[in-house]
């Protein structure tokens, strides 16, 4: 079972740091059959995820042709049906089988009265103790983490109250499950009571679709990373590979993705970094009707995201946090910045004693830094590769020079003789 660091920054499994890489898949529990999910389960352990991302209930934007059509119930209250539950059981436990760990929504913001989704058969407020008591109950086996909210404002008390029950029902059922919430694109408030709850063991932010709003990877990372309640951070849902700009013509690339990822982790989201593929999240197959193509265009079938070369780049970014323990770092800044015009997207983070260098560069190009560069043993990754290219430093200048490829890259600085 996770749980938290001494330091609070990052998760542990087994006593030892535990990078939070997920896969997205909210529908997957509605819409995937028994050989579709072990095929997408066995790619995704192929390549090194060790989180999937769930919703308990059907997803309001999910493709809408899905195997729960047989039970005939598509509110919350298919979650009683034995049926529905045991074959959730069964897709969670292959999960557990094959190593990942579940983080499970429990309640999307379209089943919470008073939300900007709400749905006519949303779930009364005198339900949600019996709700959430008898999904725990269900599911605690399997050690899951629990999103208690789903793309959730707290714009009101009344919603707020659902959430401080869910949390309260957990704390009564003394489950030892990790607690936290999955709050809507661009959103940095958490209400003071949810965090008062002593339940919500880590931050999660959104930095979302929308192709104007990509900055909050790193914005969210920093304003959740210094809140006043020290947990750790991560981004629980960037842009999606192959997913629509957000009400306007352009989809995001492989590219786009590592650079909300690197940004995030880099920035503060250091416990880890969720992926989606446009056509898993929402379990596309063929001559399905998809839901919300305004927002997010047309989506892929299944099996082609689930070829995204972009899940591979994300993967890449937990093996170097693993092979180089990057746990330590915090956003430090030491560019030289007569060059604002030009740094403003570069991210860099260091430990606390700078032992460690980590410098994301979205656009290749040289590096003036205000620290002796000479002084590091430099190694810089192609990230569109995960290749390593020869550095090059002009000591006078004290400066990294540009590589001779166009691509991002990563460069990592070890301090010599330490």
């Amino acid at each position: 079972m996770l749980s938290i660091s001494t330091e609070e920054d990052y998760f542990v499994d087994k006593g030892k740091p535990f990078f939070y890489l997920a896969d997205t898949a909210w529908s997957a529990l509605t819409n995937t059959t028994d050989d579709e999910w072990e095929r997408y389960l066995d790619k995704r352990k192929e390549q090194g995820f060790n989180v999937i991302q769930l919703n308990l209930l059907p997803q309001w934007d999910r493709s809408k042709s899905s195997i729960i059509e047989d039970y005939h119930k598509q509110s919350y209250r298919i979650v009683y049906d034995s049926q529905y539950m045991e074959h959730v059981k069964k897709r969670i436990k292959k999960m557990k089988d094959k190593g990942f760990t579940p983080a499970i929504v429990l309640l999307w913001c379209d089943y919470v009265d008073g939300t900007w989704a709400t749905r006519e058969d949303f779930m009364p407020l005198c339900e949600v103790s019996n709700y959430v008591s008898f999904a725990v109950n269900q599911l605690d086996r399997f050690e899951p983490i629990y999103y208690i909210s789903g793309d959730t404002r707290f714009d009101n008390q009344h919603t707020c109250e659902y959430y401080l029950k869910a949390l309260e029902t957990i704390k009564i059922s003394k489950s030892k499950s990790l607690c936290a919430l999955h709050i809507a694109g661009g959103e940095e408030r958490i209400p003071q009571k949810l965090i008062e709850t002593n339940r919500i063991d880590f931050y999660t932010y959104q930095s979302g679709h929308m192709v104007d709003g990509q900055y909050l990877a790193s914005k969210l990372a920093h304003t959740f990373n210094n809140n006043i309640k020290k947990k750790p951070v991560l981004n629980s849902e960037p842009c999606y590979e192959g997913h629509g700009y957000g009400n306007q013509y352009g989809r995001f690339s492989r590219f786009d993705v590592r650079k909300a990822s690197w940004t995030s982790v880099l920035s503060g989201a250091k416990a880890g970094i969720a992926y989606g593929a446009h056509g898993i999240w929402n379990w596309h197959k063929k001559n399905q009707k998809t839901c919300n193509e305004t927002f997010a265009m047309e989506s892929f079938e299944w099996e082609a995201a689930l070829e995204f070369e972009g899940a591979k780049d994300v993967a890449f970014i937990k093996e170097l946090f693993m092979k180089y323990e990057l746990f330590d770092l915090q956003l430090d800044g030491f560019l030289n910045h007569t060059d604002v015009i030009f740094s403003e997207e570069i991210i860099m983070a260091s430990n606390k004693c700078r032992n460690k260098i980590v410098i994301y560069l979205p656009y290749v190009r040289a590096l003036a830094l205000e620290i002796a560069t000479k002084e590091y043993d430099w190694t810089c990754y192609i990230l569109e590769t995960k290749s390593i290219c020869g550095v090059k430093i002009d000591l006078t200048k004290n400066e990294l020079l540009m590589p001779p490829f166009n691509s991002d890259c990563l460069w990592i600085g070890l301090r010599k003789n330490i």
